[in-house]
């Protein structure tokens, strides 16, 4: 007696619900076909699910212990009671979710000691700013014309383009602190450029004592 003919070849092989180390592989089953089993694997790694009859319609199996953000092909073949396979088998390529962002770094220790530096916390990183202090001014020393309040003018210009930048960049790149970190930087760079420019052009000390 002839042994029984080879199953009929898997078809229309799909790769759905992928995950980062997961997917559901899924295929045809043709009627006629006297596959008594279904087996998926993936060459080189440790990942093979079957599935037993009875069959109809579409099948699905599911492959776990995979990787994250990896490309992968998995191979479905049928196999019938007696052992005798498919003359070939059915496959698919996929890439499997990537894997989760890191997390923020930890925020930077504020010092006690520093009572002009101030923390601002977004929803993704710390950054300390710190925050230029008009400096008290010696009531005697007003009468050096229009200078005082030209640089107090200034320096709280420049103070709330600085607060407003900071508020841009950090709705901004919120979710990327490496980013954030570098716009921060430099808004606070410009900020003092301001200041030092202001007190240079706008000298408030007092004048020399004369003898």
């Amino acid at each position: 007696e002839a042994p029984p003919a080879k199953p009929r070849n898997p078809s229309k092989t799909r790769a759905g619900e992928i995950g980062r180390n997961s997917a559901v592989i899924s295929w045809e089953h043709k009627a006629g076909s006297n596959a008594t089993t279904y087996s998926v694997w993936i060459r080189d790694v440790a990942a093979t699910c079957t599935v037993s009859a009875p069959f109809n319609g579409r099948q699905s199996c599911r492959l776990d212990g995979l990787n994250p953000g990896t490309s992968y092909t998995a191979n479905v073949y049928a196999e019938n009671a007696i052992g005798r396979r498919s003359v070939r088998t059915d496959r698919v390529k996929f890439t499997t979710a990537a894997p989760p962002p890191p997390p923020p770094p930890p925020p930077p220790p504020v010092d006690k000691e520093r009572p002009d530096e101030a923390t601002t916390t977004t929803t993704s990183t710390t950054t300390t700013i710190k925050t230029v202090v008009i400096r008290d001014l010696d009531p005697e020393c007003v009468g050096r014309g229009g200078h005082v309040r030209k640089h107090e003018k200034a320096t709280k210009r420049a103070n709330r383009k600085f607060n407003k930048g900071i508020d841009k960049v950090t709705k901004k790149f919120e979710s990327r602190p490496a980013k954030l970190a570098k716009k921060i930087k430099r808004i606070t760079k410009r900020r003092d450029r301001r200041i030092a420019r202001a007190n240079t052009e706008f000298d408030v000390s007092c004048p020399a004592p004369t003898s």
